[in-house]
Formats: structure tokens, sequence, C-alpha cells
């Protein structure tokens, strides 16, 4: 009755006007309205592009391929990132807690492994860190340096520190080493990055690539390097004391004596160690 027309009228009345002229309960009326079987409960929402089940075999793969005794999630998104697999943390935390799917650890529990290499241009570090300053606020320092030398390939600064600004060290070295800026012109070398959202962000690990980079997450014990010459840069800079300088003057400040440029002429830094910085001279 509740499909059908009034002949007078010519409309639909709904359920609990039919039921309160018939003195009806609507419950009765359910009950013997039969519904179809229902199928296994699904998760809800919008449909991911991949199962979870093919994403526990993705992570089971970078897993097995890290020679490290074991790995976070957060080491493990930015490793699938790098691979072309944007997936949110949280969902990779949940499958990695999940009990006996991912199996035991793998690799040597000792991490008595070396990040430093025999001979320059194999392996780049690259960080960043924020310095405030009362006219400007808060900025950011990125810098790129040579595992083997310890020489700062290229540094920058700027007001947004966002994947743009990190590409800055990494273009600046690569014309500094490799003498051009070009599609595979860097191919054989290594950039150790860590987890930070300028990292992983598909613009800065498609430029990385297309220069013939190899990507190599790290993680905070692996930071040595990095640290150390972000301490030096911090010293020989006044980034620590910079309250009272505006970004310019800092920029200004950290500029070696000597540098090298672009095609387009603008001034893009030179290879210089922490030491040196704090001396004044550069190598």
């Amino acid at each position: 009755m509740k499909r059908q027309r009034s002949p007078g009228t010519g409309h639909r009345y709904p359920l609990t006007m039919i039921c309160r002229i018939y003195r009806l309960a609507r419950s009765s009326v359910y009950a013997t309205v039969s519904t179809p079987a229902l199928g296994p409960p699904e998760k809800r929402g919008p449909k991911t592009r991949v199962s979870d089940a093919a994403l526990v075999a993705e992570i089971r793969a970078v897993l097995a391929a890290c020679p490290f005794h074991g790995e976070g999630y957060r080491k493990v998104r930015a490793r699938l990132a790098h691979g072309g697999r944007a997936v949110s943390g949280k969902r990779v935390l949940r499958l990695m807690l999940a009990p006996r799917r991912l199996g035991p650890p793998n690799g040597n529990p000792a991490h008595d492994g070396t990040i430093t290499t025999d001979r320059p241009d194999v392996m780049w570090g690259t960080d960043a860190t924020r310095f405030y300053t009362e006219r400007d606020g808060w900025c950011w320092f990125f810098g790129a340096i040579d595992h083997h030398l310890d020489e700062v390939v290229g540094w920058h600064t700027a007001k947004l520190g966002d994947r743009w600004a990190a590409l800055e060290p990494i273009r600046q070295g690569v014309r500094h080493a490799f003498g051009r800026f070009g599609k595979d012109v860097a191919r054989g070398l290594a950039i150790r990055c860590d987890w930070g959202p300028q990292y992983i962000a598909d613009a800065w690990i498609n430029e990385v690539k297309w220069l013939g980079c190899t990507i190599s997450p790290s993680y905070v014990g692996h930071l040595s390097v990095r640290r150390s010459f972000r301490a030096g840069i911090l010293r020989g800079c006044g980034l620590g004391r910079a309250r009272t300088r505006p970004a310019a003057r800092v920029t200004k400040r950290c500029s070696p004596p000597t540098s090298f440029t672009n095609s387009s002429g603008a001034n893009t830094g030179t290879a210089f160690t922490p030491a040196a910085m704090v001396s004044g001279k550069a190598s």
C-alpha cells in the first residue's frame, strides 16, 4: 500500500500515516517485510587504491630489503613514499601493530654499520633547522653535506620551509660537484634524509630521482654527520644568536668568502666545512 498511489489524490503516503489510520504498529509491518540477506561486514567509508593485504606485502618487502634489525612505521612509510606508494602513516602503524603479520625483525641489532664513504660525491646528507629573528620571525635553514669530506655542498635560507626550499641545497651541490644540472647527471649519488614532510613530498622525490640520485631514508640514530654539520653551521653563522638579526643579515653572514654562480648569475654558495665557517675561511 505504501508503494501505491491514492486513486483520489494521485499521491503516495508514508507508512506512519497508513499505520495511524489502520491502527497498526509499524514494528509489526517491519517484522513481516522480508529483508535481503546481508554479506559479511566491510569497512565503511571510501575505498583505498590498495588493499590492506597488498600494502602488508609491500611493507614486508621493505623490511626484508632493509639491513637493520628493526624499522619503525615512520621510516617504512618514508621508504614506501620514495618507492611511489603514498600512504598514511597511521595506516602503516595499524598494519605493523597487527600481531604476527610482519614476522620477526631481521638484520644485526648492533647497528654497527657506517654511513661514511671512501670518496667524495658518493653520499650526501641533507637536513633542515629553524632559527628565529625578531624582524622576520621563524625562518628555515636547509643544507647538504658530503659524508666523506664533511663539506657543505649547498645551503639555503628561506621564510617558508617547503619542499622547494629543501631542493635548493641539492641543486647547488649538483651544479658545484658535477658541473651542470640535468637528467641523470648525478647518477650513483645517494641522498640521505629523514622522514620530514619536505623529503617525502612528490616534488622533492621526483626531482632527486630525475637527477639520477638514490634516496636513503634515515632515522634519528643515523643523523650524527648532519647533526655535527648543523651545530657547526649554527655556531659559525651565529644562528643561535640570531634573535636580533633579520634573515637577510643571517644569510649574508652565512655566505662564504668565495662562491660560485649558476647560469643566471645568482649566488648559490660553495663547498666549505663547518670548521672553516667558524674560522671564516672557506675551502
